[in-house]
């Protein structure tokens, strides 16, 4: 798994830099580095959120859905507003799968599926919507 979410991440920063995996990592790196600092997150807390597809313990965290929420916004798949970005998600997700040489069928859908979740309280919905595009990404 967590080869996965880096990897899914990398696509992101790739797909939205045009840039080679090794600047990849570093700007992946710097807006993990940004908005944990943002939101006054450990590096462990942050290590665990990234480890685990951007799943979090405590879900009544806002702090730790926020976090996960500006990264979103960083790599691109959610706008300022919090707007899933349903192509820039599916674009990404293809090129993780197809680097490593399969497909989904119906990844689309499973992402527009995920751009209907809704959540109450400060930086859920985005939180929700991105375990599942995680989900649909695998």
């Amino acid at each position: 798994m967590k080869a996965f979410q880096i990897c899914t991440l990398i696509c992101a920063v790739v797909a939205h830099c045009m840039c080679d995996k090794e600047e990849a990592m570093k700007i992946l790196r710097a807006s993990v580095d940004k908005c944990s600092a943002g939101y006054g997150l450990s590096r462990e807390t942050t290590q665990y959120i990234v480890r685990h597809n951007f799943t979090i313990k405590d879900e009544n965290d806002e702090n730790q859905r926020c976090f996960v929420q500006c990264v979103g916004q960083e790599m691109g798949d959610f706008n300022s507003e919090g707007i899933f970005d349903v192509d820039h998600a599916t674009e990404t997700a293809e090129k993780w799968l197809e680097w490593n040489g399969r497909t989904k069928s119906n990844l689309r859908e499973e992402m527009e599926e995920c751009a209907k979740i809704t959540g109450t309280g400060t930086c859920m919905t985005t939180y929700l919507i991105t375990k599942c595009a995680m989900k649909a990404g695998e």
